[in-house]
């Protein structure tokens, strides 16, 4: 005869204290909402990117967003505002005794270096001694750039230079577009004798210059500029040793020549290069390019500054 087992009462599920139970709501609650704010801030800056893609290509009608002036050259206003009220002084009784348009040299420090290209390392790029103005071309007139043989289609936009104290000198470095090919302040634009000179980023997904250094001597790249088309045909590609150690200041200078003055019309696109491995990015590609339409006279030689100045090559 089998004895029945005595069922016993079901045990109620013990509590949780209030107190931990509104730590773990609270918790809950707090992972959800830093979730949700993450997802808004990469959303954003996804769409962001996406946008200036969009507006970068050179047959885009969306606006790029507008280059905003580097604190730094803010900052210097003040130091150059004295000299350059002396110079606009000058320059406008001269201009008013000859009738000629007003044009105002841009001053700038004694020391340039080349765009500041993907940043690589926080290493100094090349400097090269500039006379104490920039040369008058003129604001940015050129609006697109196409490289077809290597599939480049993109907006120009005019840059500048922030300043640093380097050495007890003042160093102008170059600013760089991030998806837009950058024409830099005070170089040439076509038609005019001089040196137009244009950088742009590479080793990123969506940067203009990625296959710039496959580019090889007559092959075509055209400007747009005041709505016209102005043809060049590269002339030489040269890959220059820019960081490293066995790498001179007299070199960075020599390669810094490239981005100097010239007294005839020439084009040159510069970028990083290697895109990999262990040397990435401590060479520069320079392209030059010469027009196939007529250009203006020659410039007259530039005048060097005191310290060294430029050289027209």
């Amino acid at each position: 005869m089998s004895i029945p087992f005595a069922r016993s009462a079901p045990v109620p599920p013990v509590a949780l204290p209030a107190l931990r139970r509104r730590a773990l709501w609270t918790t809950g609650n707090l992972l959800m909402l830093i979730g949700f704010y993450l997802l808004l801030y990469v959303g954003g800056l996804m769409a962001d990117e996406q946008y200036n893609l969009l507006a970068a290509e050179g047959d885009s009608d969306v606006a790029l967003p507008p280059v905003v002036t580097p604190a730094q050259i803010v900052a210097q206003e003040a130091a150059i505002e004295q000299p350059r009220t002396a110079a606009v002084s000058a320059v406008s009784a001269a201009s008013a005794a000859t009738a000629q348009p007003l044009v105002v040299p841009t001053p700038a420090p004694k020391l340039f270096q080349l765009p500041e290209l993907n940043n690589p390392g926080g290493g100094r790029e090349l400097s090269s001694l500039i006379p104490a103005a920039v040369a008058g071309f003129g604001p940015n007139t050129i609006t697109r750039i196409e490289i077809p043989k290597i599939k480049v289609d993109r907006k120009i936009v005019e840059v500048g230079w922030s300043i640093e104290d380097i050495d007890g000198q003042q160093v102008a470095i170059w600013d760089v577009a991030k998806y837009a090919v950058g024409h830099h302040t005070g170089s040439a634009n076509p038609g005019q004798p001089g040196n137009i000179v244009m950088a742009g980023h590479s080793g990123g997904r969506a940067y203009p210059f990625n296959d710039l250094y496959y580019l090889k001597a007559g092959d075509n790249i055209i400007l747009w500029s005041n709505g016209q088309q102005y043809q060049y045909t590269v002339q030489e590609r040269l890959v220059l040793d820019e960081l490293g150690p066995t790498v001179t200041t007299a070199q960075r200078r020599a390669n810094a020549q490239y981005i100097e003055p010239t007294k005839d019309e020439v084009a040159t696109l510069i970028t990083c290069w290697p895109l990999t491995g262990p040397t990435k990015f401590t060479q520069r590609v320079v392209i030059r390019a010469v027009p196939n339409h007529p250009s203006a006279a020659s410039a007259p030689a530039l005048e060097s500054a005191p310290s060294g100045g430029w050289t027209p090559r």
